[in-house]
């Protein structure tokens, strides 16, 4: 009985001092839990989310100071790794896991479209020429050239802009300038004020234009065959304007007189008179030649083979030369009246005489006898 008191008492002071011991370390569990959140609290809320759990399939960066499970890799190109070296590894996740959602990706800006011009700067500055007042504007054959107000240092005025067109729109900053509008040798200078509000304008050129055409007897000449030149009138002697006109061309010019020289062929086949343009009409003049085209032909009998290697002179019955050429069959164009025409071949010397008529194109024939 006394043994078995004994033991019971042992077994309750064994009891008691575990139950003492648990509620120490119960005690020392609770102090420790404060101390962590005490620390928490003065760390503040960065301590805390460093310690939250991450995303499935992203390995988190060790603490501060403890040793990385994992050796550090390279970082990728463009990317500064963090201090310590450490740059997070992304694994793929695991089978049955679901991916992480992609990163949303901000759109890069769209570059300019290539050749897009900017939008033009300055005053609208529309401009017209007619040849009169009240008459339909001109719709071709204009050049415009936009000069700057003042002189450069050299003395010379500086061309801005031009245009081709019949109704050219310039866009030009506020300001001075002086504008030309050229119709062909008809010009016209202005000096124009632009400012901020649109301009409009309308030249008044007072000018027309000339068409010329030639024939000989009933026929027309071709263009190739007949040149013209045109020069101040009225009368000869005057300032020639323009040379080498060919047939159908149209020249603008200058209200006035002119005086119209038409050469048909490389000879004597002349024909000239004057012209009267007026403001905004076509003038068509058709100068009709005194002339006819003649082949020569030196030959041993009448109708025969024409002789190569032949010089021939074109005499008038003065005796003065109209034309020189070489060859079997050559071909001149000669006003109307009579000619002597000489034959050298193989250093011998044939002639004959001829007449030529208005329109009528034919050949003469030497006979080398």
């Amino acid at each position: 009985m006394k043994h078995f008191s004994k033991a019971m008492s042992m077994k309750v002071n064994h009891s008691a001092r575990r139950a003492h011991a648990g509620k120490g370390r119960g005690a020392g569990a609770r102090r420790r839990i404060a101390a962590l959140l005490l620390g928490g609290l003065m760390l503040g809320p960065h301590a805390l989310r460093a310690q939250a759990p991450s995303p499935p399939g992203i390995l988190a960066p060790p603490p501060a100071g403890a040793p990385s499970l994992i050796p550090a890799s390279p970082a990728p190109p463009g990317i500064v790794p963090p201090p310590g070296g450490f740059v997070p590894r992304i694994f793929a996740p695991s089978p049955g896991q679901p991916a992480p959602p992609p990163a949303a990706s901000v759109p890069a800006p769209s570059p300019p479209r290539p050749g897009a011009a900017p939008a033009p700067a300055g005053t609208s500055v529309r401009l017209q020429a007619t040849p009169r007042l009240g008459s339909p504007p001109l719709t071709r054959g204009l050049i415009w050239r936009v000069y700057a107000d003042k002189p450069r240092l050299d003395g010379k005025v500086a061309i801005l802009t031009q245009s081709t067109e019949a109704q050219p729109l310039f866009r030009l900053p506020p300001g001075a300038y002086l504008v030309n509008a050229a119709y062909g040798r008809a010009t016209v200078t202005r000096r124009l004020e632009v400012g901020l509000n649109p301009v409009a304008d309308t030249f008044v050129l007072t000018a027309g234009a000339l068409r010329l055409q030639a024939t000989a007897g009933e026929r027309i000449i071709p263009d190739t065959r007949v040149t013209y030149s045109v020069s101040a009138g009225p009368g000869p002697g005057g300032t020639t304007l323009v040379e080498n006109v060919r047939a159908g061309r149209i020249l603008r010019l200058p209200v006035g007189d002119y005086f119209v020289n038409s050469r048909y062929g490389e000879a004597n086949a002349f024909m000239a008179g004057d012209v009267k343009i007026e403001s905004g009409r076509l003038t068509e003049v058709t100068m009709k030649h005194r002339a006819a085209q003649i082949t020569l032909k030196l030959v041993s009998t009448p109708g025969g083979e024409a002789l190569a290697n032949t010089a021939w002179t074109v005499l008038t019955p003065g005796g003065d030369t109209v034309q020189e050429s070489i060859g079997a069959f050559p071909i001149m164009v000669l006003g109307a009246g009579d000619y002597t025409v000489i034959a050298r071949n193989d250093q011998r010397i044939f002639n004959a005489r001829f007449s030529v008529e208005t329109g009528r194109d034919r050949e003469v024939e030497v006979v080398a006898k």
